[in-house]
């Protein structure tokens, strides 16, 4: 099982795939510094195991879902994001 993604710095753009929720043991996603565009999609919320979620400096959009923010009353402990851009009410640190 995949427990770390890091997709940082890599160029990468387009929407985030719904898919990316199916990776249920993932504890940290990194996806920042790239030129991901969309809304982050509400499947991260399956992922009761992530830690580290950073998407900060790329084009998402608001809103984050709620499935999104009910992470932070479990595991997820690092969220880092352009808050004013998306409209990020549960992010720990904006960029």
């Amino acid at each position: 099982d995949v427990s770390e993604l890091r997709l940082n710095n890599n160029g990468l753009f387009g929407s985030l795939p719904e898919e990316i929720g199916d990776l249920l043991k993932l504890r940290v996603l990194h996806l920042e510094n790239n030129s991901f565009a969309g809304v982050l999609p509400a499947t991260l919320g399956n992922m009761d195991e992530l830690q580290v979620l950073r998407v900060q400096n790329n084009q998402f959009e608001s809103p984050v879902a709620d499935e999104i923010c009910l992470l932070r009353q479990g595991s997820l402990n690092e969220f880092v994001s352009d808050c004013e851009k998306i409209g990020c009410k549960c992010c720990t640190e904006c960029s």
